[in-house]
């Protein structure tokens, strides 16, 4: 009994220490076994203080129906259990008599500081798992809302026409999350993320071809030239790709505005249906003029 109940409270203690996993998995076992056979001998008195305790910490420490707790509150449970186990199988009357009233006092206020402390901690733990709980959910809603912002983005009407590319290059540049997300379904996010780490005169540079291809149905010797002729740039500096996508860019510059004050009064006709409107006939001179012969 004795060398049962030394055993049963040394591998408590050494649960207050690091251990691994599995040892605490074979702690309950050890424990509940152990609470099981304390149950048995003190039901033999009848319902007391022994067969409760005992019953309670098999049912705590039960590894089928597992009871989950913070690692800091489960190193009090170790604690009460020991001090539970002591109380019911040592002769605790013959030793508490010896003790003086001041050492008394003092255990049982450690006793209930103790249970004080496990309590508060216990609480705190729930707490910060309520916040952290509530800190997912609303990562998870913000998520949700950004995602589905960005189906709205990618589902705009005649996103892939010639006209709405040309207005989503423009929106591009000024940093639209929308035109940023229909260029990465377009062209891919490695595309995309070159666009974002390029210098500003590469950046220009590669939206200048972009456009140049776009106008020229992939042939950007063509959308050069339909571009000039559309805007009476032959014999002027506007020459490299970069040049003439600042030309593009400051031309259009009011689409930006158009596309904030639309989205402002009514977000969805303006994906649906307005958005596609305005760029054909706001791009139509640019794209459809021919090469003269």
């Amino acid at each position: 009994m004795k060398g049962l109940l030394i055993a049963v409270c040394t591998l408590l203690g050494l649960a207050l220490l690091p251990m691994p996993y599995g040892y605490y998995m074979f702690l309950r076992l050890a424990v509940c076994a152990y609470a099981v056979f304390v149950f048995l001998q003190e039901q033999k008195k009848g319902v007391c203080f022994g067969s409760v305790s005992a019953a309670a910490i098999a049912l705590l420490y039960n590894p089928i129906f597992r009871v989950h707790l913070e690692k800091e509150v489960w190193m009090w449970v170790n604690a009460g259990t020991i001090v539970l186990f002591l109380s019911i199988m040592a002769p605790w009357s013959i030793i508490w008599k010896k003790v003086k009233g001041p050492v008394k006092v003092l255990f049982v206020l450690l006793v209930i500081a103790s249970a004080a402390f496990a309590v508060v901690k216990y609480r705190e733990n729930e707490r910060l798992e309520k916040v952290a709980t509530h800190e997912r959910m609303q990562q998870e809603q913000a998520r949700a809302k950004q995602e589905e912002k960005m189906e709205c983005y990618r589902a705009r009407k005649g996103s892939n026409t010639k006209e709405m590319v040309l207005m989503d290059l423009v929106l591009f540049a000024t940093g639209d999350e929308g035109a940023k997300e229909r260029f990465r379904v377009r062209w891919g996010e490695d595309a995309v993320s070159r666009l974002d780490l390029a210098s500003e005169h590469d950046r220009a540079y590669m939206l200048g071809n972009r456009l140049m291809e776009t106008i020229g149905d992939g042939d950007r010797d063509v959308g050069r030239q339909i571009y000039k002729n559309a805007n009476n740039l032959w014999g002027t500096d506007v020459v490299t790709a970069d040049q003439i996508w600042k030309d593009f860019q400051e031309r259009n510059a009011c689409v930006v505005e158009v596309e904030k004050k639309m989205n402002a009064i009514n977000a969805e006709d303006w994906n649906s249906n307005g958005a596609e409107v305005f760029a054909k006939s706001f791009f139509k001179k640019q794209i459809q003029l021919k090469i003269p012969k």
